[in-house]
């Protein structure tokens, strides 16, 4: 699966008529291309990949809306997969993070981002840490996190933070769409 990093926008390249987003984009083998996106690139990649975090702030750049292009992708995208509940598949420490789930690089995506962004593809979130976190004692990879009530949660991300807590388990759900 493809993820997205949104880099920079360009406003003199924008002013010529040139591609002005810059994107990475990262496949399945973690190879990472580096592109100039215009309007129209980013409508694609939507449709081809899904509303990605890194796509929807570069066409935010053009003034595009990102609920529409949710929407485009909800009616006619192809992949059907985007963000839908897999097994995770922890490393040694006991981290993962699914392939939809919004880069993390710093400055990339705070938490009201990172809300604002489920609100739009339509999910919720939950988030659990472990018993242990206060003094840090244990290894991430033994914590098992815990599904909250109700149905329909899996795992978006099992990762280390930087402050206390020292651990955390986003779920993620899907909201009905009206």
């Amino acid at each position: 699966m493809s993820q997205f990093r949104f880099e920079e926008f360009n406003p003199r390249r924008h002013m010529r008529g040139a591609e002005a987003a810059r994107v990475t984009w990262i496949n399945d083998q973690d190879e990472e291309a580096t592109l100039w996106m215009s309007p129209a690139d980013i409508r694609s990649n939507v449709l081809l990949h899904g509303p990605h975090y890194g796509l929807l702030v570069a066409a935010s750049h053009y003034h595009m809306k990102a609920d529409q292009l949710v929407a485009l992708h909800r009616s006619k995208g192809k992949n059907k997969t985007f963000l839908q509940p897999m097994e995770p598949v922890r490393d040694q420490d006991g981290l993962w993070t699914h392939q939809d789930f919004p880069m993390a690089e710093e400055g990339q995506l705070c938490e009201d981002s990172f809300s604002e962004w489920l609100d739009l593809v339509g999910f919720e979130s939950r988030i659990e840490t472990p018993p242990y976190c206060a003094n840090c004692e244990s290894d991430i990879a033994d914590w098992e996190p815990t599904s909250p009530a109700g149905d329909g949660w899996f795992v978006g991300s099992i990762h280390e933070t930087e402050e206390d807590p020292c651990a955390a388990c986003i779920w993620l759900r899907k909201l009905e769409v009206a």
